[in-house]
């Protein structure tokens, strides 16, 4: 029996990345994200389909492979998790999970574009400590924001080595001119990374 094909939705859900984590629900944002991740076509693959049916052991129209709106939405809003222009201020971090720190060697891009000019960004959580290191030629005007993954003060931050007192529960703000690195101290350890 011929199944009914139904639009497939990732575009849609991409878009909801970004503003999930403007309003600080990067939870939330993590599961769309996750959720995106797993409808991908074929498996394991950063494509997806123009089109989905409901069973996917049932025949039936898949469309465009990889659907370009769909990849272009999805790549659009994982940067925004990373980096994101609030303003004429820089967001790093708002949104993104706290796996992207914690694996590996945490989260890095190189001459990542941005309005204020190309972004050096790399970023890791290990234990207690969380480091994030800002360079390139971004110069926000109204300075960066670095958002801590879970919203609890950490007990202090140091940036390029001295203390930082510009900081609260959801994270820290930096120059317009900030280069170096920004280090958060936090009163717990780092959840358990779940697999990205």
């Amino acid at each position: 029996m011929f199944t009914k094909p139904q639009c497939d939705v990732a575009s849609d859900e991409s878009l909801m990345l970004i503003p999930l984590a403007a309003m600080g629900r990067g939870d939330y944002a993590r599961e769309v994200l996750y959720a995106l991740l797993a409808r991908r076509m074929p498996k394991g693959w950063h494509g997806w389909a123009a089109t989905a049916v409901g069973d996917k052991r049932s025949p039936g129209f898949v469309g465009e492979m990889p659907d370009i709106r769909s990849s272009a939405a999805y790549f659009i809003g994982t940067r925004g998790l990373a980096v994101r222009e609030t303003g004429r201020r820089l967001d790093l971090f708002s949104g993104a999970p706290a796996e992207w720190l914690q694996h590996g060697n945490g989260f890095g891009a190189f001459g990542l574009p941005t309005e204020f000019g190309p972004l050096d960004l790399h970023g890791h959580w290990r234990r207690n400590r969380m480091t994030v290191e800002i360079g390139g030629g971004a110069r926000p005007p109204e300075g960066y924001r670095v958002w801590w993954p879970r919203q609890i003060a950490p007990e202090r931050v140091e940036a390029n080595g001295e203390a930082w007192d510009e900081f609260d529960a959801e994270g820290a703000s930096l120059p317009h001119d900030f280069q170096g690195k920004v280090e958060a101290i936090f009163p717990y350890l780092a959840p358990w990374p779940r697999d990205p």
